[in-house]
């Protein structure tokens, strides 16, 4: 006790904690109207979940999850809320314990029937939580020692965590003569299973043999922050071919643009042109 803190205790003994945590949130909230802002997702053994620790209201309201604590600590309800709203929200893993931890049989199961639980099981934990970003071991020794006992693991993670588009069909019209339109039509699936953040759009090229773009057709009414996985998204366009377009051989490509026309998202396929657009064939103009 203090002049200045004369407190004995820091909360009265009967707080509603959920319109505490909510207050919280709408500060934060309020503050940052960009950044994204990332929650714990973990129940309290102590409050009703998950209303009580207040996570749905933070899901709501367009906050991430991020689990601390993967491993022998994750409950079923934490994973049953993270199936129910993962593909509006977006989820940050962590493991409980370091790597090497879990790699010498050191962390053991709850319960009577406990046991060892290995770091294979850990992830395919993290890709049942479909999440979008993990910790690449508790420091640079960590690490080294996933990197040196695990390839493997990581290889699996940077194909499945997150997003990963692949354009598994193009067709178009070839050749095509200056002055006509292009139907593109593709087919677009996410691989990953996580979902992207932020929306970008479809954008297909048509390019000299410099890179340089002779024509641009952009999509917006397709979605790609709401393609999932294992399911497949058709995306077709019509390009303006200009007249005066000289005849010869083109490259199309395709891409997805942030909102100021950047191509941003490495696709899951062959043909980078080193500026994120993936070539998918050719188009040649004749009179």
């Amino acid at each position: 006790r203090s002049t200045l803190f004369p407190y004995t205790t820091l909360f009265r003994s009967k707080v509603d904690k959920r319109a505490l945590l909510v207050r919280y949130l709408d500060m934060y909230l309020r503050a940052f109207r960009k950044t994204p802002l990332a929650v714990e997702a973990a129940t309290d053994k102590d409050t009703p979940y998950p209303a009580g620790t207040a996570i749905d209201y933070a899901v709501e309201h367009g906050c991430w999850m991020r689990r601390d604590g993967f491993g022998p600590y994750i409950v079923e309800q934490e994973t049953r809320f993270c199936e129910q709203n993962w593909k509006r929200s977006l989820t940050i893993a962590e493991p409980g314990l370091p790597y090497a931890s879990f790699l010498d049989l050191k962390v053991n199961t709850y319960g009577k029937d406990a046991r060892p639980i290995t770091l294979d099981e850990v992830f395919e934990q993290m890709f049942q939580w479909h999440i979008n970003y993990f910790p690449l071991g508790w420091g640079k020794g960590d690490f080294d020692e996933l990197v040196k006992r695990r390839p493997d693991l990581l290889k699996k993670a940077d194909l499945k965590m997150g997003y990963r588009f692949e354009i598994s069909e193009a067709r178009w019209r070839s050749p095509i003569t200056p002055g006509q339109t292009l139907a593109i039509s593709t087919v677009w699936k996410n691989s990953g299973i996580g979902r992207l953040p932020f929306r970008h759009y479809p954008a297909f090229y048509l390019l000299d043999h410099k890179g340089g773009t002779i024509a641009r057709c952009l999509d917006k009414t397709s979605d790609p922050t709401r393609w999932f996985a294992n399911s497949l998204y058709p995306v077709k366009v019509e390009m303006e071919i200009p007249r005066n377009a000289p005849t010869g051989t083109y490259a199309l490509a395709a891409a997805l643009e942030d909102p100021q026309g950047v191509p941003r998202i490495a696709l899951g396929i062959q043909g980078d042109d080193g500026r994120r657009r993936f070539i998918l064939g050719q188009v040649v103009l004749e009179k």
